[in-house]
């Protein structure tokens, strides 16, 4: 080889490993970075703030670059420019962590399918169903299909305590059926109903000490015959949250099947068998039934009627109940960092509806 078609290998060689580490190379994007090294700085010490849609104070969050130790292409800024974050900061007890709240808006909250439109003096009941599935650390073990139904504990705990310190109180499915039918009970002025579906591990394993540190009530909907079985929260586990008086057991089939498109007899078996199953293990009786998908027809809520269940909880959105939707009560999907509490307020106010 000439000495020039040395030079030329050499110079083809330096190119191929300039473009590996350009494309490949690992970079740390601001959203990350933020995540990581972000600065809170309290309203009052912040010398400019922006303002949610609902007029909420956010404060202004700046990367702290002051204890940076990574290398020199971590230090790259990314191809987004710094922008304000509009992110409620919330410090978790005994953390150095913080959690992001973030604000979605009014505009966000319409395109998803909400209440049917209705007059602001309407008195039907109107409460917020939260629908929980996963609560647990979000990282590489998390799939994507499983991400829009995961929230992290942190996030969890924040959102808890901002929507008890904003006055919202915990009510059962109890309180929100005999409301519905007209009873006499007492609801809050702020009612949340906190709901959890498929009886996953995580939501004992986390979720749990979480609520009972804050006391508060929620309802799970459990799948019978997955007690146990990878992902699933055992028997015992179960007994230990229902001993603290904090848990409504409620059923959400046996094996989590789509009930429309299996027989009516292995159909009324997920049904029925959840009910009695649950009842012989707690004790106590089961009134409140969840369809597995949210998937339902003019027979399978008959089953339910029959079955001896008091109502049904679906997957539509919104918070407006009425007694012909009994069978089909509409919850909210909670997602990851949202900031629930404007979320739940403008349910609450008749700030979000859509044609159904």
């Amino acid at each position: 080889m000439t000495q020039h078609e040395k030079q030329y290998s050499l110079i083809a060689a330096a190119w191929v490993i300039l473009a590996f580490s350009v494309i490949y190379a690992p970079r740390v994007s601001f959203r990350t970075a933020v995540r990581r090294d972000a600065r809170f700085i309290l309203p009052q010490e912040a010398s400019a703030s922006s303002s949610s849609s609902f007029g909420l104070a956010v404060p202004v969050v700046t990367p702290d670059t002051s204890e940076a130790t990574g290398t020199a292409e971590e230090a790259l800024p990314d191809p987004e420019p710094p922008v304000v974050v509009p992110a409620l900061p919330y410090v978790v007890e005994g953390s150095s962590t913080f959690a992001f709240l973030r604000t979605p808006n009014i505009a966000e909250l319409m395109r998803r399918s909400g209440d049917p439109p209705h007059a602001a003096t309407d008195t039907r009941i109107r409460v917020p169903v939260l629908m929980y599935h996963h609560i647990r650390p979000i990282d590489g073990s998390v799939s994507k299909r499983e991400l829009p139904y995961t929230v992290d504990p942190r996030a969890f705990e924040a959102q808890m305590k901002t929507l008890l310190a904003d006055g919202f109180e915990a009510i059962t499915p109890d309180d929100l059926t005999n409301a519905i039918h007209g009873q006499a009970v007492h609801l809050p002025a702020k009612p949340m109903l906190v709901t959890f579906d498929d009886a996953y591990v995580d939501q004992f394993r986390f979720a749990f000490p979480i609520l009972q540190r804050l006391h508060l009530k929620v309802t799970l909907f459990i799948p019978s015959g997955l007690f146990g079985r990878m992902g699933h929260f055992s028997t015992q586990q179960l007994a230990l949250m229902d001993a603290t008086g904090l848990i409504t057991v409620a059923a959400h089939s046996r094996l989590h099947p789509d009930l429309r498109h299996i027989p009516l007899a292995r159909a009324w078996s997920e049904i029925q068998g959840s009910r009695q199953d649950l009842q012989a293990l707690t004790g106590q009786p089961v009134h409140d039934f969840a369809y597995p998908y949210g998937s339902r027809n003019s027979k399978i809520v008959d089953l339910v009627k029959r079955a001896g269940f008091t109502d049904g909880f679906g997957v539509r959105w919104g918070s407006l109940h009425v007694p012909e939707d009994l069978f089909y009560l509409r919850r909210i999907q909670i997602f990851n960092n949202e900031n629930l509490v404007p979320v739940l307020e403008a349910y609450l106010t008749n700030r979000v509806h859509v044609s159904n």
